[in-house]
């Protein structure tokens, strides 16, 4: 596991402890909270951290492209209080529709569906660049973006409830 885990360079998005309760401390502050969505989840940490914040967490995924990192997330999320626990090795940027609040499709799997009236929370420290397919027809939104993160708070944002927090951690370049 620890050749996979150097190969994966999980570093790169590497959130430290000390933003992720921070983080965490804000997103779920001010109204109970009791779901929980990180678009690029990694390792886990930071949906580790809002988890830990919530009194009572009913619902949490999170998604990641790494297969690595999603092993290591559902390692470090096996303790959780959480009822309802998934984590999906998916691109985000593939089924960000398909977690909208306002989403027509349905998921196929075994994965529990998100809650009906969004994420109370959603979390991300996506990664940063141009979007390998920023031409407009091959983007699965309808609004093309050419940055990757810009796609990731926006399909984020979607899933949000209305009542809910978004916490997103960018580099200064991509605002």
């Amino acid at each position: 596991l620890l050749e996979s885990v150097l190969r994966a360079n999980l570093s790169r998005y590497y959130t430290p402890e000390r933003v992720s309760e921070l983080v965490a401390r804000w997103v779920t502050g001010g109204r109970s909270r009791e779901s929980v969505l990180d678009v690029a989840c990694g390792s886990g940490r930071l949906l580790e951290a809002v988890v830990e914040q919530m009194e009572e967490p009913e619902h949490a995924l999170g998604v990641d492209i790494n297969e690595t990192a999603t092993t290591i997330a559902r390692g470090r999320m096996r303790e959780s209080s959480v009822e309802d626990l998934d984590i999906w090795t998916e691109d985000f940027l593939d089924i960000r529709d398909q977690l909208s609040v306002n989403g027509q499709t349905t998921l196929s799997g075994t994965e529990s569906p998100p809650p009906d009236r969004g994420f109370d929370c959603v979390v991300a420290h996506p990664p940063v660049g141009v979007a390998p397919n920023s031409n407009e027809d091959q983007v699965p939104s309808s609004v093309p973006f050419r940055r990757l993160e810009h796609g990731f708070v926006n399909g984020a944002c979607k899933a949000l409830a209305e009542s809910g927090r978004g916490c997103f951690l960018l580099a200064r370049s991509s605002v």
